[in-house]
This record gives structure tokens, sequence and C-alpha cells, in this order.
């Protein structure tokens, strides 16, 4: 299994958008790590991810998976650094 971080960007949304819901009910092993940012742990591709997302994205939103390796650097609330430590490879 792999970490994931979907980011999106819907433009002109006036309510919170249904991705995060999908995101929410299709991999419940997340953590957010933006507003607009998730980070998953799955078996699914990049390409499987985003096809499960982008009939909610428009011709003026962006939406884009990443596979997520270390090294990385920041600095987040503890549950969310103890989360990324335990399942990046």
């Amino acid at each position: 299994m792999e970490v994931l971080l979907i980011n999106y960007d819907l433009n002109f949304e006036i309510r919170r958008p249904p991705i995060v819901e999908r995101i929410r009910k299709l991999y419940p092993d997340n953590k957010r790590i933006s507003e607009s940012s998730y980070a998953i742990y799955t078996n699914d591709s990049p390409e499987t991810v985003y096809d499960k997302f982008k009939d909610l994205i428009d011709s003026n939103d962006n939406c884009m998976v990443f596979t997520l390796r270390r090294p990385y650097a920041g600095w987040h609330r503890t549950p969310v650094i103890e989360w990324l430590e335990s399942r990046v490879n």
C-alpha cells in the first residue's frame, strides 16, 4: 500500500465540495493535509483514484493525485505526522 496525495482546487464552489465526502467514504484511512488536500492510504494507483473523482471536476477546476514518498519535509499537527510516519515508504 502507498500514501497518495489528492490535491484539488474547485473554483466557484459555494458549498463544501462533494469530493470531500467521497474521499472519506472511499478511503476511510485518510488525513486532511490542508483545506484542499487529503492523504489516503490505498492499493489504488493514482490513475484509479483520479478516475473515482473526475466526474466532480469541471473545466475551471483542478485535481491531481500524487504518490507521496520519503523524503518529505514540513510541519503539521502531531496526529498527521504520526499517520504519515507510519505509512509513507
